[in-house]
């Protein structure tokens, strides 16, 4: 091999390493500089069941009223390329569970590619004409609590 050749695969994962921690560093210090601190979720929720959010109609919703159910909660977009596939799936898993506790809460979000640019209105004649949603659509994420996640871990 020629002496050139076993240079450059010798450097080549030290290079590697180098962008991959450039990477990790740049996230981190993304993360501590634009913290999702504008929720407008109070802090001291200990529950999601003590948040309120509007429905894609706009009306408020209490998910206390989901007390005791098994929530699968997703954030939805009518223009990624595996949505239709991704309602299929999750309109026959509510189909087969929701008389076993489950409810599907569908949050839009178009922070991620801006995959969902529609108004709500438009939303729901997508989600529920188009796509055939049986279970509970809401406002944008975005919108609701200026996040990219749900704001509730333990």
């Amino acid at each position: 091999m020629p002496k050139s050749s076993r240079w450059v695969n010798q450097r080549a994962p030290s290079k590697t390493k180098k962008l991959i921690l450039f990477l990790f560093l740049a996230f981190v210090f993304y993360l501590y500089r634009y913290p999702s601190s504008s929720s407008t979720v109070e802090k001291s929720s200990s529950s999601i069941y003590n948040i309120s959010v509007k429905d894609i109609e706009g009306k408020d919703v209490s998910l206390s009223q989901f007390t005791g159910k098994v929530l699968l909660i997703v954030n939805v977009a009518s223009k990624c390329g595996l949505t239709q596939g991704n309602y299929k799936e999750l309109n026959i898993l509510y189909a087969k569970y929701k008389s076993k506790g489950l409810e599907i809460l569908a949050f839009p979000c178009n922070q991620f590619g801006s995959q969902e640019p529609g108004s709500n209105k438009e939303i729901k004649e997508t989600v529920c004409n188009i796509f055939k949603a049986e279970f509970p659509i809401f406002d944008k994420v975005s919108k609701t609590f200026k996040l990219v996640s749900i704001p509730i871990s333990q």
